[in-house]
């Protein structure tokens, strides 16, 4: 509803894995396509992204550690605003999430 689209990217095979990895992910507008309108910068790369039905600037990510991170993009940081602790986490790569 919102005309943004939030895409990941992570390579799901831990030994390709190295420190030049991007981890970087985004937030692209389709009605102006040739550049992303937001950056998001977790700790580890994202396998999974979701808005938030209910309110557009609201996003959940599930990383490749385990850690689920949540955004806001009207502020001003491209880091999460909230993460799960580590110790609390999933073990494995978060792959899918959903609001409920």
């Amino acid at each position: 509803g919102s005309g943004k689209i939030a895409v990941s990217y992570s390579t799901m095979k831990f030994q390709k894995m190295n420190d030049d990895t991007p981890r970087s992910s985004y937030i692209w507008d389709i009605n102006h396509p040739n550049q992303p309108e937001f950056e998001l910068i977790p700790q580890s790369p994202l396998c999974c992204l979701r808005f938030n039905p209910k309110t557009h600037d609201h996003l959940a990510g599930g990383m490749y550690n385990g850690v689920v991170g949540f955004w806001d993009v009207r502020k001003e940081s491209r880091r999460p605003v909230s993460t799960s602790n580590i110790e609390f986490s999933h073990r494995d790569p978060v792959f899918d999430l959903r609001y409920v």
